[in-house]
């Protein structure tokens, strides 16, 4: 789970950070589902490239998180459509897969909390 922080949740209450933690986890969990049939898109045409490549998990998270009330109301044949779209977007966003690589990465400074979830005056 890259981009669910675990820590920072909206709600004060136990009801509240139980329901934005089992958000998550749907939400990562469908990302997963709709990544791997993605992942076989890619795998198909990237085959003669040069480097192996995989899906952005990142993005495909961030387009889940904005389309997954979406696919629990749609009909059967809208969430079909859907998901066809959520699958192409994905194995659009791609990115190759190194190996080899000997220098580590600098990492900025991050912040503890996001700027949303900050308390208000």
């Amino acid at each position: 789970m890259q981009d669910l922080t675990p820590l920072l949740f909206p709600g004060k209450s136990a009801l509240s950070v139980k329901q934005d933690f089992y958000a998550k986890v749907l939400t990562s969990n469908l990302t997963a589902m709709v990544a791997n049939a993605a992942q076989k898109q890619v795998n198909k045409t990237a085959s003669d490239r040069k480097h192996v490549y995989q899906i952005n998990f990142s993005q495909a998270l961030c387009k889940m998180k904005n389309t997954v009330i979406e696919l629990l109301l749609f009909s059967a044949e809208k969430l079909r459509n859907r998901l066809e779209a959520l699958i192409d977007y994905m194995a659009y966003t791609i990115e190759p897969v190194r190996k080899g690589r000997c220098y580590r990465r600098q990492k900025s400074k991050t912040k503890t909390f996001h700027g949303n979830y900050k308390r208000a005056k």
